[in-house]
């Protein structure tokens, strides 16, 4: 998620690589609000020497067709959640949607959903 703060994202370097880059949506991708996209998404590099590098995936990471692992998860959820709601709110709230099946109250869950004071 470092990645993709505002001053990750307005340093020189990533600002200076951003007039070679374009955008296209498949009209698919735009339309459909179906997981199981239908067609794959595409990165063609264009090289300097006239030739391209490119990649296709049906199923990204992290789909029902490509599940993260246990770890995978957390992973991601904590590199999420830590920027919003603090190291110790994340912990608290991972181990209790790890548990959803027991608590006895919904407020149990949802006090670990509190933003971190800044």
């Amino acid at each position: 998620m470092a990645d993709f703060t505002p001053d990750a994202v307005a340093r020189p370097e990533v600002r200076a690589w951003l007039p070679n880059v374009t955008l296209e949506t498949h009209p698919i991708h735009g339309r459909s609000s179906d997981l199981a996209c239908l067609e794959p998404s595409i990165v063609i590099l264009h090289l300097t020497g006239g030739g391209e590098r490119r990649i296709e995936v049906m199923h990204p990471r992290g789909t029902p067709a490509r599940p993260l692992k246990e770890a995978e998860m957390s992973g991601r959820f904590r590199s999420c959640a830590v920027g919003v709601l603090g190291a110790e709110a994340a912990e608290g709230a991972e181990a209790a949607v790890a548990d959803l099946e027991s608590l006895a109250d919904i407020r149990d869950l949802l006090r670990h959903f509190q933003a971190a004071p800044n």
